[in-house]
């Protein structure tokens, strides 16, 4: 009978370690997920209802609320650490942000510079063909076209050839 009362009450033990604890020896851990995703424990750990009181037969409401306290307070512990880093991360995010966005803007003030600067050298280069083009044509003005002298080869009697064509030519305007 005193093996069945000490079953009993290591059972009740049991059923009040709403924490999860099977040995009254180990302390509840509260796991929390670090921001790269990965469980990591946190050093400070929660007391068990065993180390509250380690007889099963006196818990009493104020030791579980005393429990429920301690978890909660971990809780917001751990949760306030979580939210600080998640803060500090988005803070961090928000300059790199600003940062790319002045960057962006000085690329692209720095483009519509240089799209000027083309537009207007695609003016002058215009402008410069205009003027070479009339200059060819200037320098085409002054050129003589004879007429009945071959081209590939250079006749040993040209100056005789060009005397001829010129009376000839001379003759014809008269």
């Amino acid at each position: 009978m005193a093996q069945q009362k000490g079953k009993k009450n290591a059972t009740k033990a049991e059923k009040l370690n709403f924490l999860g604890n099977k040995s009254q020896n180990k302390k509840m851990e509260i796991w929390a997920l670090s921001q790269d995703g990965r469980a990591s424990s946190d050093s400070t750990e929660c007391p068990t209802l065993t180390e509250i009181d380690p007889d099963p037969d006196k818990l009493t409401k104020s030791h579980l609320q005393q429990a429920l306290d301690a978890l909660s307070q971990k809780m917001i512990t751990t949760w306030q650490h979580s939210m600080d880093s998640l803060r500090k991360g988005v803070q961090e995010l928000g300059k790199k942000t600003s940062h790319v966005e002045s960057k962006t803007e000085d690329f692209a003030q720095a483009h519509n510079d240089l799209a000027t600067h083309v537009e207007q050298i695609e003016q002058k280069l215009t402008a410069t063909e205009l003027k070479l083009t009339d200059l060819e044509d200037r320098a085409r003005r002054n050129n003589l076209r004879l007429r009945g002298i071959p081209e590939s080869k250079i006749p040993e009697n040209l100056q005789t050839m060009l005397e001829i064509s010129f009376m000839h030519m001379s003759q014809r305007y008269s």
